[in-house]
């Protein structure tokens, strides 16, 4: 087959693999943000972060839609040039390394809500349901509220 009729193919790849790299910036970002706790600028990033997974949504389902078998094939006849064949593997190696750390900002997130919903539970449960160490080294109810106060 002639190379020219890859040609459209080579650019959708291409363009997805700049996609690709700034989605992955993105979410090393987001990851950062995570860690370090500067949640204001989250929203921001979130916001550039979600616009660019829809555009390499409409990209994949574009190229897919032409050459369904083009991602993740271990058939060693593919057609593809060399070159073609090149930055296929790199959108694959940025589809995963995005994938992971997609995961891992995800447990962070998972985290941090656990963390803020108990937080929240302490500050709001009611008197009578919190039990707190007495002097005698027995729990015994107390006025959680009024204690945070005192602390």
């Amino acid at each position: 087959m002639p190379t020219d009729h890859f040609q459209p193919l080579t650019l959708n790849i291409e363009k997805l693999v700049g996609d690709l790299t700034e989605f992955k910036h993105r979410l090393e970002l987001e990851n950062n943000l995570l860690k370090t706790n500067q949640l204001d600028l989250l929203e921001q990033s979130n916001s550039i972060k979600s616009d660019l997974a829809s555009a390499i949504d409409t990209l994949t389902q574009k190229i897919l839609s032409q050459y369904p078998d083009v991602f993740f094939n271990q058939d060693p006849s593919n057609p593809f040039t060399p070159y073609l064949q090149k930055t296929i593997s790199k959108a694959e190696s940025l589809i995963n390394q995005c994938f992971e750390l997609n995961q891992k900002n995800g447990m962070i997130v998972s985290a941090l809500s656990s963390i803020n919903h108990e937080f929240i539970n302490q500050l709001t449960r009611e008197p009578d349901k919190v039990n707190l160490y007495g002097a005698s080294g027995k729990t015994q109810p107390s006025d959680f509220k009024k204690n945070l106060g005192q602390a």
